[in-house]
């Protein structure tokens, strides 16, 4: 006699026998009670038409349908119903622009999360307002900095709307060009009606008797970093250079350069005392006593000066493990005395 198939060997079924669904026009029924477990993965749905009634009082805790195509789907009436278990639904591929009846698709679901993407163009005003939606390119559409609105769906996906001051261009939120060749003047400003700048970069203001707006200018003071919007007062200088003060109002007045910034990559500190000498070098340069910083050329003597700190850091470490190794020595032999 041959061994039947009971309740148990449903519940664990893990996947459905192979067979051709390319023709399937209809996934009636589909699923119905104790199942907790199957896969879709290998369905083909190109031809699919009709899902109603898809899943009826199974006991599936997530129902993944994202290899679905329902690029022909019409009809998707009462598609989950009375699937008490589900806390996901994944419906991340479904195109329903050619579904006609959708009512009740998703009926008494609780603490369910349903996916969904941009291609879920009819029907979702049927998803229970007590569910949560996720749409994954909602959720994408972030990955375009400064983008408000994405169209297209997953692959295709491409920003559409830019936040407030930014324009999109190549499907990218950019600062307008404020002044042409000139952008890197304006931070951001009005795109219309005549591309007033808002705000201005570092290095850059408008002054008062200035008619157009358009237009920044550069900081009175040669190395300043940044100045007032308005006046154009130095309220900051650049690296290696040292601020020098009115002794009246505290202003800065000019900026005096500290050290040698004709290759910039050189001088990581200058000496605050001494113009034009450096304090310290960045990484493959060394400090000589003029305060200039040389180039190392010879790349064994780089590599000595990491090994040279490499070996110090190793003696160090010896010194620490033998002062533990002669505490607990100590300690070792002060509880035998005690111990007698």
């Amino acid at each position: 006699m041959s061994k039947m198939f009971n309740v148990d060997t449903i519940r664990k079924l893990k996947f459905l026998p192979d067979f051709d669904s390319t023709k399937v026009t209809s996934m009636e029924y589909f699923v119905g009670p104790f199942i907790e477990s199957i896969d879709f993965n290998y369905l083909k749905t190109d031809s699919l038409e009709n899902i109603e009634n898809f899943a009826i009082f199974c006991n599936l805790i997530s129902l993944d349908l994202s290899k679905f195509n329902t690029s022909k789907l019409k009809s998707m009436r009462g598609m989950i119903r009375w699937d008490k278990e589900l806390k996901e639904i994944n419906l991340s591929s479904f195109d329903t622009s050619n579904v006609k009846k959708c009512e009740n698709f998703i009926y008494s679901q609780v603490n369910t999360t349903v996916i969904i993407s941009n291609k879920f163009t009819n029907c979702r005003e049927f998803i229970p307002l007590e569910l949560k939606v996720i749409n994954i390119d909602e959720v994408s559409c972030k990955k375009f900095e400064h983008c408000k609105k994405c169209v297209g769906s997953m692959d295709t996906l491409e920003c559409s709307v830019c936040e407030s001051g930014y324009q999109l261009k190549d499907n990218k939120c950019i600062l307008p060009n404020c002044i042409i060749g000139e952008n890197e003047k304006c931070k951001s400003c009005n795109l219309q009606p005549n591309k007033e700048c808002l705000t201005f970069n570092k290095g850059f203001y408008l002054p008062l008797n200035n008619n157009d707006k358009a237009k920044c200018t550069k900081c009175k003071i040669i190395g300043c970093e940044d100045c007032d919007n308005i006046t154009g007062d130095c309220l900051k200088c650049q690296s290696f250079y040292k601020p020098i003060l009115d002794e009246h109002t505290s202003k800065i007045i000019s900026c005096k350069q500290l050290c040698e910034i004709g290759d910039g990559n050189k001088c990581a500190s200058c000496n605050m005392s001494e113009q034009n000498k450096c304090l310290s070098c960045n990484p493959g340069y060394k400090l000589i006593k003029d305060g200039t910083c040389k180039k190392i050329e010879n790349s064994f003597t780089a590599i000595y000066d990491v090994s040279s700190m490499s070996t110090n850091i190793k003696i160090l470490n010896m010194i620490l493990e033998i002062m533990i190794i002669f505490t607990q020595l100590s300690h070792q032999k002060l509880m035998h005395i005690l111990m007698g």
